[in-house]
């Protein structure tokens, strides 16, 4: 059954890729491509079997194979015209919540779910956690961005949404939400986060061309209490 998240980006998933074109946009470009970066940062694929949650347009899966030809990987978003839209392969795709579908392995060393918490609430977000971490092989790493609460940025875009209905996701009439990295553990330990996107909305916008200096230079420069406070993402690694 869709939901208004799922409904959302079926009905962007055509324009998505666009959305994040280094030529027009810049800002949001580096944004979708830092994470990625963070996210995959000297991880060897080789031997691994990957999940990827919410895998979208395939950005992971795209990730994955510039370093092998024919990874052992699996898929599944909410979004059945996202993943159409995609290069994974359709046999290691599915439709749907990683609550509701049967992966072909029951564990893997590495479970991707980048862009998603945002879209779950507290109750779903524990649901999914439990899932992951039966899904998760013994030493394995779960990598997961979250949206941070603690900085400005969240609640300058919680004042927009209340004025800006049916533009964007900011408009949209599901709720989004924020979690910060111990939202993972227990039963899950920590292994790393970092703090990135250092911008505010709309200036990141508005300004884009400012915007990407100032999340360049704060990626270089900004100490780390600094980070937590100022940047609105986060990625987190955890094992069991």
């Amino acid at each position: 059954m869709k939901t208004p998240v799922s409904q959302y980006f079926d009905s962007i998933a055509g324009d998505y890729d666009h959305r994040y074109d280094a030529s027009e946009r810049p800002y949001h470009s580096y944004l979708h491509q830092q994470r990625l970066r963070i996210a995959a940062r000297d991880i060897n694929f080789t031997g691994k079997r990957i999940l990827d949650i919410g895998a979208g347009t395939g950005p992971v899966y795209n990730c994955i194979t510039q370093q092998l030809a024919d990874p052992d990987y699996f898929a599944c978003d909410i979004s059945a015209e996202m993943l159409a839209r995609s290069r994974i392969p359709p046999h290691q795709r599915a439709v749907g919540d990683i609550t509701e579908i049967t992966p072909p392995h029951p564990a893997f060393d590495l479970i991707f779910m980048l862009g998603v918490s945002t879209y779950l609430s507290p109750e779903a977000w524990q649901s999914a956690l439990t899932r992951i971490t039966a899904l998760l092989a013994p030493e394995g790493q779960f990598i997961v961005s979250f949206t941070n609460p603690s900085c400005l940025d969240w609640h300058v875009r919680a004042m927009i949404r209340r004025v800006w209905r049916g533009r964007g996701v900011l408009g949209q009439s599901f709720q989004t939400f924020a979690y910060l990295p111990d939202a993972a553990t227990p039963p899950l330990r920590l292994q790393h986060a970092e703090w990135y996107n250092a911008s505010l909305t709309p200036i990141n916008t508005l300004l884009p061309t400012l915007s990407l200096r100032l999340a360049r230079s704060a990626d270089k420069h900004l100490p780390g209490v600094l980070r937590q406070l100022c940047c609105a993402d986060i990625v987190a690694t955890y094992t069991r």
